[in-house]
């Protein structure tokens, strides 16, 4: 029987598949002890890895399947030796928009920042918040729809 089968060969079908990534709206809200942070914040870098890996950001919440609210804010921590540090903490949540349900959500707390005055440490742990981003809060995401 072994014989039989192995000279039987079998067909083979190729077939292209294209994956349509689906579409997005962010609303952020980014504060640096208190003051919107603008540009400095994580929400750009958010947006950019979503992107490379083939979301479509749309302006408007109704043209969009997927709903992220992300959250982010510094602290102060504290002084020591003419040093200042500040914690961010970064939350978020992405929802499918028809039904409302959470897709996935997460967030880091405590992220350090230090420098030479408060404002600034906050500003340091936005910089260090990005790295976050890219090797584990978008990679759970991913993780999470697919």
């Amino acid at each position: 029987m072994k014989a039989l089968l192995a000279n039987l060969t079998v067909p083979e079908v190729r077939t292209t598949i294209d994956v349509v990534m689906p579409k997005v709206h962010m609303r952020a809200s980014e504060t640096n002890l208190g003051v919107p942070v603008g540009d400095a914040g994580i929400a750009t870098v958010v947006r950019e890895e979503m992107t490379k890996r083939g979301f479509r950001f749309v302006d408007r919440a109704q043209e969009a399947e997927l709903l992220l609210t992300l959250n982010t804010s510094t602290r102060q921590g504290g002084e020591a030796s003419g040093f200042f540090t500040a914690f961010l903490d970064v939350n978020y949540a992405l929802r499918d928009r028809k039904t409302g349900d959470v897709v996935h959500e997460g967030g880091k707390q405590a992220i350090k920042g230090v420098q030479l005055a408060y404002e600034k440490a906050g500003l340091d742990a936005y910089k260090k918040a990005a790295s976050d981003v890219r090797k584990e809060i978008i990679p759970a995401m991913m993780n999470s729809l697919f």
